[in-house]
C-alpha cells in the first residue's frame, strides 16, 4: 500500500511517500515544501496544495495521512489558523484517496513507546527518527523534522489502517 504522509504547516509542510509493509516499509520520497516568506496566507495555502497535488499525482497513494492540528495549550494565532486552512485545502484530495487524520501526540507516542510522555520535544523527535529509520532502513541524515514526521505519520496510519477499515464497517 502506498501512503502519502503529510505534516502540515504554513511556512513549511513535510511530505513522505511510503510503501507500507509493516516493519519493512520503504520510503520512496520525502520533501519539505517551503513557502516564500512574502506570501500571504492564501498564497501559502495554494502553494502547499499545488505541491501536495503534484506529489499525489506522482505517487497515486492508496491512503493520505495528515497530522491533525490541535489548539490544546496553544494560542489561536494567525499561523495556527493558517495550518487549519492548509488542512482544509488538503481535504480536497479526499476525492482521490482515503484520508486519515492522526493526532500529533498520539502518533508520536505510538512510535516512541520507550520514551516517557513527559520527555521533551527533542527526546521525542529523536525517538521518532530512530523508530522510522529502523522500520524503513532509511537514513535521514540532515533531513528536516517535517520530513521525518511525515514518514512517522504515514507509518502509524499504515499500522492502524486495518483497524480503521474495521471500525468503518
Amino acid at each position: 500500500m502506498i501512503i502519502l504522509g503529510i505534516d502540515p504547516g504554513t511556512k513549511s509542510t513535510g511530505l513522505c511517500v511510503l510503501e507500507y509493509r509493516g516493519d519493512t516499509s520503504k520510503i520512496i520520497k520525502t520533501l519539505t515544501i517551503s513557502t516564500p516568506s512574502d506570501f500571504d496566507i492564501i498564497r501559502r495555502v495554494c502553494y502547499i496544495y499545488d505541491a501536495v497535488s503534484v506529489a499525489w499525482a506522482e505517487s497515486l497513494p492508496d491512503l493520505i495521512s495528515i497530522e491533525e492540528f490541535s489548539y490544546q495549550g496553544r494560542a489561536i494565532t494567525v499561523d495556527a489558523q493558517g495550518v487549519n486552512r492548509v488542512i482544509g485545502a488538503l481535504y480536497l484530495l479526499s476525492e482521490r484517496a482515503q484520508i486519515v487524520m492522526l493526532d500529533a501526540a498520539d502518533w508520536k507516542l505510538a512510535l516512541s513507546r520507550n520514551v516517557p510522555s513527559s520527555a521533551g520535544k527533542k527526546s521525542l523527535d529523536f525517538a521518532v527518527r530512530r523508530s522510522v529509520e529502523l522500520r524503513t532502513g532509511h537514513s535521514f541524515g540532515s533531513a528536516k523534522q517535517h520530513e521525518i514526521d511525515a514518514a512517522g505519520i504515514a507509518l502509524v496510519a499504515g499500522d492502524r489502517w486495518p483497524l480503521i477499515l474495521k471500525a468503518g464497517d
